[in-house]
């Protein structure tokens, strides 16, 4: 058995897999998770080189991080009105108000 770099366990993990929708403890080897289940099995995969977090029954959830930027997009966006921020009729009517004065142009 190769020698996991990272055990996860006591945790409330999600694995969005409708098999098996919640599990313990999670293995992670190179970048690769090779095992997700129970504390119990966990400790098949444990030996003096692996690194374990104890997850104190906090959540762990599965994640993409997809950080890029569309170059050109994210340029044109940056000149557009944002109106993300508005929290109320009043709030966005200000934004646009604040925006018009400042972009007369478009």
């Amino acid at each position: 058995m190769s020698q996991p770099a990272l055990l996860i366990h006591n945790a409330n993990i999600y694995t969005a897999n409708p098999a098996q929708p919640r599990a313990q403890a999670v293995v992670i080897h190179g970048h690769r998770i090779v095992f997700v289940g129970s504390d119990a099995e966990a400790i098949a995969w444990r030996t003096p080189q692996t690194e374990t977090i104890n997850g104190n029954g906090c959540a762990l959830l599965p994640g993409l991080i997809d950080s890029h930027f569309h170059l050109l997009w994210g340029s044109l966006k940056l000149e557009s009105l944002q109106l993300d921020g508005a929290t109320d009729m009043a709030h966005l009517g200000e934004l646009i108000q604040t925006y018009a004065a400042a972009h007369p142009h478009k």
